[in-house]
């Protein structure tokens, strides 16, 4: 048997058997798993919120002065046919939307988030974005789009 077909030295093996028998008396292994499960819970609550991966954003952002960094369910809602300006907005809030030539009322849809509304930060900035949906004077809801307000004022809740 030469030297490069010798097994590992004694040393490392026996370190490595001392080390992980020593590891196993020492863990509890129900708490071990309790934790565990408790982690892969927490992450599996936090992926399904959405929370992991942090909030909708658009593809190019731009911040102030140019388009919003909000990716509403469909165009922004307008009052001049321009999708890509929220100019038929109060705000971040849903006012109005024309489509084919009639003016709609909007409301917040929570059809995509709990509150209708999140925020992102973009260049130096946040963007409030809304999610609505807009309906006939039957209450019918008929288009969505979606409404954005940027501000450079961090907001923190409090209690």
């Amino acid at each position: 048997m030469n030297k490069t077909d010798q097994p590992p030295a004694p040393l490392l093996d026996t370190c490595t058997r001392y080390v992980s028998e020593t590891l196993a008396r020492a863990v509890n292994r129900r708490t071990f798993l309790w934790r565990a499960g408790g982690g892969v819970f927490l992450a599996l609550i936090t992926w399904t919120a959405g929370l992991g991966f942090g909030p909708r954003r658009a593809a190019a952002q731009t911040g102030a002065g140019g388009l919003p960094c909000c990716t509403p369910p469909g165009p922004y809602c307008n009052l001049d046919g321009n999708g890509h300006q929220p100019n038929g907005c109060q705000g971040a809030n849903c006012f109005e939307h024309l489509d084919a030539g009639v003016v709609l009322t909007c409301a917040i849809s929570a059809q995509y988030f709990a509150a209708g509304c999140w925020t992102t930060h973009c260049n130096g900035g946040y963007w409030t974005c809304c999610d609505c949906a807009c309906s006939d004077g039957h209450g019918r809801p008929i288009v969505h789009c979606g409404c954005a307000q940027f501000s450079t004022d961090s907001w923190q809740a409090t209690d």
